[in-house]
């Protein structure tokens, strides 16, 4: 019966009952039906391996490829260090799920596998307590350019400089004005001791934006964001896990960028002239939170939203 059903081209299955299946049911003994796709393979061993760690952490690639049924041997020899092995695992593997690009944990550093997870063991951000859960079961092409996917978002135009830890950007169109947490990834014991203690995950500091491969004042912010928080029939408590990136190319397809670092993003306020707003808007002036470099505030610039975007993100 179980073989049957996976051979069936059932579309309401494979939107439905397939994931649930390979989460609660199959669990890691799941990954040996061959059926599976390495999307739902992977959702499977990152629900399993989320609160676990390993005594050597460079066998995490090693069992992580063997469980999607490629060839260890060739992880093994890329080199010995986790991340090295895991950038080969990611090499190896052309179809991931676009959920990955906000799975929330820490990340390789270079490009074009910055959005790729650096291990799935014992990490979390735990700025993304709370929010929507991402259903989104769409696969993700992962390339030598970056990962392919489809997901709503912003173009921010701003200038060369630095944006704050929390910031906050206006759609003129709309008259509305969304804030923006910027945070850092930290590991499961880190994020319970910031918990403990009252402290968020958010960066330390601020975060260099200049333009990617390139000189001038102008950079364009890319926001990919799992919700698209600015239509009007989303409520305006939700807040969307996101990631925050820098616009490199763009054409009539996609939209290229590359990767800074987790966010949420949130509808803030909406500007209707009356005196709460202004003094909103006023305190956060004064606070230094909207988006500014020496010359210009960019609330002066008009931010492009995008219900279901094609990005590559490197």
């Amino acid at each position: 019966m179980a073989a049957g059903i996976y051979e069936e081209n059932d579309v309401s299955y494979a939107l439905t009952l397939q994931s649930s299946l390979a989460k609660q049911v199959l669990g890691t003994r799941g990954l040996r039906i061959p059926e599976l796709s390495n999307a739902l393979r992977i959702k499977s061993i990152m629900s399993s391996l989320k609160f676990r760690s390993t005594s050597v952490a460079s066998d995490e690639a090693l069992c992580l490829g063997a469980m999607l049924n490629l060839d260890v041997a060739v992880i093994q020899k890329a080199s010995d260090t986790l991340e090295e092995r895991m950038a080969t695992l990611w090499r190896m593997l052309p179809e991931v799920p676009s959920y990955l690009l906000l799975f929330g944990g820490r990340r390789l550093q270079d490009e074009p596998l910055r959005w790729a997870p650096a291990t799935l063991l014992g990490t979390r951000n735990p700025g993304w307590a709370g929010i929507l859960k991402h259903t989104d079961e769409r696969a993700a092409v992962a390339d030598e350019n970056g990962l392919h996917v489809q997901f709503p978002g912003f173009i921010i135009p701003a200038h060369s400089g630095v944006i704050f830890r929390k910031f906050y950007f206006p759609i003129a169109r709309t008259r509305s004005w969304y804030e923006v947490c910027c945070y850092r990834t930290l590991s499961s014991d880190e994020a319970l001791k910031h918990e403990a203690e009252g402290h968020g995950s958010l960066i330390d500091g601020t975060i260099a934006v200049h333009p990617v491969g390139g000189s001038g004042s102008n950079v364009s912010l890319v926001l990919v964001s799992q919700v698209a928080v600015f239509r009007p029939e989303v409520p305006i408590e939700v807040r969307s896990a996101g990631i925050l990136a820098i616009l490199t190319t763009r054409n009539d397809r996609e939209v290229k960028a590359r990767f800074l670092c987790d966010v949420t993003v949130q509808f803030k306020a909406a500007e209707d002239g009356t005196a709460s707003f202004e003094e909103w808007i006023g305190d956060m002036r004064a606070t230094e939170t909207v988006i500014q470099d020496e010359t210009q505030i960019w609330e002066l610039l008009e931010a492009q939203t995008y219900e279901d975007q094609a990005w590559c993100i490197a």
